[in-house]
């Protein structure tokens, strides 16, 4: 009896573990998606878009991380033009 319970102890444990890593992973994904908005982020962001635009992949100015914030610092969304500029 006294072997079933460890058993069963070690089981709870491991799957309490699992559930912990995995809650723990996704908060960390949580956290990156909503990521505040830098200067040196907003450039990525900016360059993101330039590169797919330029590419003709028609990409979209609010999916691309940070979502809300580059307005604040005063990157906003380039013209096709300015991303030829940025891009040279």
């Amino acid at each position: 009896m006294e072997g079933v319970a460890a058993n069963v102890i070690f089981i709870f444990l491991t799957i309490g573990m699992l559930i912990f890593v995995a809650l723990l992973i996704f908060w960390r994904w949580m956290d990156i998606q909503n990521m505040a908005a830098t200067e040196t982020s907003c450039k990525n962001k900016q360059i993101s878009y330039c590169i797919a635009l330029l590419n003709k992949e028609n990409p979209n100015w609010e999916d691309i991380n940070p979502k809300t914030g580059c307005e604040k610092i005063g990157i906003t969304k380039p013209s096709e033009d300015e991303c030829k500029s940025l891009l040279k």
